[in-house]
């Protein structure tokens, strides 16, 4: 989640933030139509949007003068917005959404800056993290969290040993159905013996390889970095990796494409395209991804070219299992694209979809089939908690 990142970010870059006036506003519990989900965040000071969104606007200002009311000694208060009344329209929000949004108000202090440390450590690293933060209205411990990784390291604000144990506990439950979708974030609500929380799971940011630097790359590491991804292209002409021309790309390397296997180090939560719209080095790139198993492989070009790359490494012995599961040719879902621009948006759709498990299809085509597509995400994760 792009805000959750943002406020990592926000950290490092300020690190004596919490000691000025700002405030964190976290969306905890919806019901009904809501336009964004647990797990949203929102960072104002003195009022004032810094970065993130909690909606789509109708419920910030309500948000500021709630944050703006909060005591000197008020570290957490929980605040619900419902707009499920018909009355709402004259009296409310005026959103006319039919939901209910309860956000917790968290003052920005000296243990949230350590808490997102500790978290930026851990993603950084390559390990998820696991976040559960204390959501009663009338519990003392309000915005009190427990962060956790993956080899099971802990960060607690939490005082309660009780308490502790039982966030531990359902953690573990959430980091083991994590697995089936590492990519992806997640939330929930749930209880902890008297604790109600919202757990987070939270991947490292989606780190994508783009081969080939021609022109074509500049929108796709544009609209990648716009989502929080690490990028990083690999060209093998030095008149072309050259950074003043992908200044947004985290890294821009050079190398022979025999070399390609040395400078790859994916993960789970890595994504490529090969888009070098030469032949020779598409097969190049395509043989050494080939070698990981990588959740997205985009290959922009002749869908019959690359056809026949993989029937040249098929019989020579050098595909893969789940080769044509997880390579995408030609990459990118069909909104008829033509410019650079558009083509990089549908690339990079696409691989959104495939990250969520999704097919890409319109939301209007779900909607007519009965499907919800806004709440199916979350059917698993927030549904669960409203037994």
């Amino acid at each position: 989640m792009k805000d959750l990142y943002d406020l990592i970010q926000f950290s490092r870059a300020n690190p004596n933030a919490w000691s000025e006036n700002y405030v964190l506003a976290v969306v905890v519990h919806t019901e009904g139509h809501a336009y964004r989900r647990a797990g949203a965040r929102l960072l104002l000071k003195k009022g004032r949007k810094v970065f993130g969104a909690v909606s789509g606007g109708c419920l910030e200002e309500g948000i500021a003068v709630d944050a703006g009311r909060m005591s000197p000694d008020s570290r957490a208060k929980r605040v619900d917005y419902d707009s499920r009344s018909a009355s709402d329209l004259i009296w409310g929000t005026a959103t006319g959404g039919g939901g209910l949004v309860s956000v917790l108000l968290q003052r920005w202090d000296s243990r949230s800056a350590h808490l997102c440390a500790w978290i930026n450590e851990r993603l950084s690293a390559r390990r998820p993290v696991l976040l559960a933060t204390i959501i009663n209205k009338d519990d003392q411990q309000l915005g009190g969290q427990v962060a956790i990784d993956t080899s099971g390291e802990i960060f607690s604000q939490i005082d309660s040993v009780p308490i502790q144990a039982a966030v531990i506990s359902r953690t573990a439950d959430l980091l083991s159905e994590s697995h089936e979708k590492p990519n992806l974030y997640q939330s929930r609500t749930c209880v902890a013996g008297r604790a109600e929380l919202l757990l987070e799971y939270i991947p490292p940011p989606t780190s994508l390889v783009i081969i080939g630097a021609g022109d074509d790359a500049r929108p796709v590491v544009e609209g990648a970095k716009r989502l929080g991804w690490n990028v990083t292209v690999i060209d093998h002409r030095p008149a072309y990796a050259d950074r003043e021309r992908l200044p947004l790309a985290d890294q821009v390397l050079l190398t022979q494409p025999d070399s390609y296997l040395d400078l790859l180090h994916p993960d789970p939560w890595t994504v490529a395209v090969v888009m070098t719209h030469d032949w020779r080095q598409d097969a190049a790139a395509v043989a050494a991804l080939a070698q990981f198993d990588l959740p997205y492989v985009g290959i922009i070009g002749n869908a019959t070219r690359t056809k026949n790359i993989l029937a040249k490494m098929a019989a020579r012995n050098r595909s893969r299992v789940n080769l044509r599961a997880s390579f995408h040719y030609p990459a990118g879902l069909d909104i008829g694209a033509h410019a650079p621009e558009e083509i990089a948006l549908s690339v990079i759709a696409e691989i959104q979809a495939v990250l969520s498990g999704r097919q890409g299809a319109s939301l209007k085509l779900q909607e007519k089939s009965g499907s919800k597509s806004h709440d199916v995400r979350f059917l698993a994760v927030a549904g669960a908690d409203r037994r």
